[in-house]
Order: C-alpha cells, then structure tokens, then sequence
C-alpha cells in the first residue's frame, strides 16, 4: 500500500508539472524553466516511480534533487 501511494504522488507531480512545461515558451527564461522542470520530472517522479515498481527505497536518493530541480524552475519565473 505503502508504494501505491509513492506511484500516486509521482503521477501527480508528473502531470502538475508536465502541464506547467507547456507554460514554458511564454516565461522570460524558458530554457531555465523548461530545463529545470524536465530535470525535475526525470529526477523526482522517474525515481517514485522506480521505488513504487521495485518496492525498494535504496533507489530514492534521486529524488531531492528533483525535488530542488522543482522549486529553481518556480522561483525562475520571479526573474
């Protein structure tokens, strides 16, 4: 059940923020933007999604990163 949870909070951030990248051609750094929230996307949801599948968490240690790749593409857009 625990994994199940770790799928479903990968999939939302994915779609949250896959629908953000559409954004990205109209902000003022859309390469930074764009390059943080794919590296986001790849680091944060990609290694949720390989944790829930092989239900083991040593394969977590990607996901902080993603998670700083999220909030540098965000606070890009203050710039």
């Amino acid at each position: 059940m625990v994994f199940f949870k770790v799928w479903q909070t990968a999939s939302l951030y994915h779609l949250v923020h896959t629908a953000a990248l559409v954004a990205a051609p109209i902000t003022s750094h859309p390469n930074i933007y764009g390059s943080l929230l794919t590296a986001g996307i790849l680091a944060f949801s990609g290694t949720c999604y390989t944790v829930a599948y092989l239900e083991d968490r040593k394969y977590s240690k990607l996901a902080p990163f993603g998670g700083f790749a999220f909030i540098g593409a965000w606070a890009s857009l203050m710039f």
